[in-house]
Order: structure tokens, then C-alpha cells, then sequence
């Protein structure tokens, strides 16, 4: 079990008048972060996902609605990533105390949360109707049949970052070239129609290194593909997917290209 370090002050603050001591759950305030400590049992905080919650509190601090659940030794259950979010941003940590949890309840308190995935994010967007990108990006993932990350490497000419996944789910998202994405969106359909087998997203970040390659002729390639897309081999690491489409590319070739 390790503590907190960080202290402010000592105040606690009694929030919401319809709340009565015989309520199972009184949320509280305070501003003293070294009485609260974390669960060895339970999951460690995660920095970049710290980092997409302090870009939400500053945006907008929903913090009274979703407190982190602790016990009366102020041990966090739920919660961590909350709390530290909000001791980085000098932020009062809500919290409720329930005497009733037990380190095997960690797992299940963790397990009753559904995160939102890519789809969730996207139709939470479309209902806002504040970005007109979100109704191009949509119909630009249905008519190709990609994934969300595909989708978004492409728009993003052939390279994925996770600021653009963060952009996606703030709200944010942008379409600096949407020709480049649909030139990219059919030479890769292209190449997977010519591959005698299911493409994982390792193959596909490959196809798209590729593509974007300079010295790349597609011509040349869907030909190769046609005669000789028997010697790929089904690969985990997207660098040896790269490594497998520059055999079939240079092939019987003098030139030999590499795409990485």
C-alpha cells in the first residue's frame, strides 16, 4: 500500500443539502490528498490516460457527480487515475466512504464499468452535430469498410499518432486532405483484395508504410501481387509485414526497394 504526499489542506466539506448521515453513500470533499492511499491489489495509475483526464477537468470538472470510492482507512478502490488527475490539477477529490468493500471487490467494481470504445465516441459526436468531419469521417469508414484506427491513419496521411485518437474523442477531429484519404482508402483495398488472407491491423499499417513510400509504384505492385501473393506469410509484427511485401514487390526485380 502506498501513500499520498501532497498536502493543501485539511479541510473537508459536506457538498449536496438533500444528502442525510443515513444515506449509504455522503460524498465528501477535501483538499488533503496524504489521507488517501492506493490498493496494491488494485490496477496502477496509468500516465497517458492521467493525461487525457486532466484535459477533461480543465474543459469541464464533473467531479461531485463521480467521486472514487474509498474505506474509512482511505484506502482508494476506485478511482486511482481520478485522483491523481485531480491532485496534479490542485483539484478537491471527492470521495465516498464505504466500509463494505473488500480487496476482492476491486475486480468487480472494475468489471461494472463499461469504457466507451471508437463506435461510441463516433455516435456521441454525430448526435452533438458541432463537427460537420464526424458525418465525413463516418461515411468515409462505412464506405471502405475500415477500422477506427485505419480510418484515422488515413486521414491523417498514412501515419496513426494517439493525439489524433485524443482529437477523435474531444471533439476535435479534422480532415486535412480527404483526397489523400480516399486515394489511400482504395490503393489499399486494392492490395487486400489481392492477398489470399485476412489482413490484421499489423498488415495493414504495413500496406500503408508502403503506400506512402516515395519510390512506390502501385501498378507494379498490384502485378506482382497478382502472380506471386502465394509467398506472403501471415506475420504478427508490422515490420515483418513489410518485410514480406518488399519480397513479392521487388520480386524478380534488378531495382530493390525498401519501404522502412
Amino acid at each position: 500500500m502506498s501513500k499520498i504526499n501532497k498536502v493543501v489542506t485539511d479541510q473537508v466539506i459536506r457538498l449536496s443539502p438533500s444528502f442525510t448521515e443515513a444515506d449509504f453513500s455522503v460524498t465528501k470533499m477535501t483538499m488533503d490528498y496524504t489521507r488517501f492511499s492506493f490498493l496494491d491489489e488494485n490496477r496502477k495509475v496509468t500516465k497517458s490516460f492521467v493525461k487525457q483526464l486532466k484535459r477533461s477537468l480543465r474543459k469541464k470538472d464533473l467531479g461531485e457527480k463521480y467521486p472514487i470510492l474509498v474505506d474509512s482507512k482511505y484506502r482508494i478502490y476506485d478511482g486511482q487515475n481520478r485522483f491523481v488527475a485531480r491532485m496534479e490539477l490542485s483539484l478537491p477529490i471527492f470521495y465516498q466512504v464505504d466500509d463494505s468493500l473488500h480487496v476482492n471487490d476491486i475486480g468487480m467494481i472494475s468489471q461494472n464499468v463499461k469504457k466507451w470504445v471508437p463506435n461510441d465516441w463516433l455516435r456521441y459526436h454525430l448526435a452533438k452535430d458541432e463537427n460537420d468531419s464526424y458525418k465525413i469521417y463516418a461515411g468515409f469508414k462505412r464506405r471502405f469498410k475500415l477500422s477506427h484506427t485505419m480510418a484515422l491513419t488515413m486521414f491523417n496521411s498514412g501515419y496513426y499518432t494517439r493525439v489524433m485518437f485524443d482529437e477523435f474523442k474531444d471533439g476535435t477531429l479534422s480532415i486535412p486532405n480527404i483526397n489523400e484519404a480516399n486515394e489511400l482508402a482504395k490503393l489499399s483495398g486494392d492490395i487486400r483484395a489481392l492477398v489470399p488472407f485476412t489482413l490484421n491491423k499489423s498488415w495493414m499499417i504495413a500496406i500503408l508504410s508502403m503506400l506512402t513510400h516515395p519510390e512506390y509504384d502501385h501498378i507494379r505492385m498490384c502485378k506482382r501481387l497478382a502472380k506471386y501473393s502465394s509467398k506472403l506469410r501471415p506475420c504478427s509484427k508490422w515490420q515483418e509485414c513489410v518485410r514480406e511485401l518488399e519480397g513479392v514487390y521487388n520480386f524478380h526485380s534488378q531495382a530493390f526497394v525498401r519501404f522502412i
